[in-house]
């Protein structure tokens, strides 16, 4: 996999408990952008723009309550028709990225003296999601342009340890 098919970062906005993001879909697929209202990490809404309608929404229906790990080890890879993406991929690499931008807010935060923030970094690097984020930025799923102190080896660890 190569960035080439990243879906990009177009707004992400905090309403509450409710956190609204908006991607850009890849050039290759169907879709041309997707929607989401996160509540924690659980889906609460997914729309897509464009794509073949029927699909896209019952992509979106089954997702909607589901943990954002979950989807992410569901729908990443699916590929349609050789593409090497498809629209269920691209919401799960969006998914991915707002989750990797959270936490780089979080160790951001952290790294600036607030601890409260610490708990919520730790949960991530407990619960296997870091070593998935890492795993696929080592595979070059992740744009160049997404800020990734979060996934530096050591110094996620450090910071949780130091």
């Amino acid at each position: 996999m190569n960035d080439a098919f990243s879906p990009i970062p177009l707004s992400d906005t905090q309403e509450g408990p409710f956190r609204r993001l908006a991607f850009r879909t890849c050039d290759t697929v169907c879709s041309v952008q997707i929607d989401l209202l996160l509540e924690g990490d659980i889906i609460r809404k997914v729309q897509y723009t464009k794509g073949c309608h029927g699909n896209t929404q019952g992509v979106a229906s089954l997702c909607e309550g589901m943990k954002v790990q979950e989807v992410i080890n569901r729908l990443g890879g699916i590929d349609c028709h050789g593409r090497g993406t498809s629209c269920p991929d691209q919401l799960a690499r969006s998914l991915r990225l707002a989750r990797i931008q959270e936490m780089e807010r979080n160790y951001d935060e952290a790294l600036a003296g607030r601890e409260d923030v610490l708990d919520a970094l730790r949960a991530y690097m407990d619960s296997g999601e870091w070593l998935s984020d890492f795993e696929a930025d080592e595979r070059g799923e992740i744009p160049p342009q997404i800020k990734r102190g979060v996934l530096s080896e050591d110094g996620l660890y450090n910071l949780l340890n130091g």
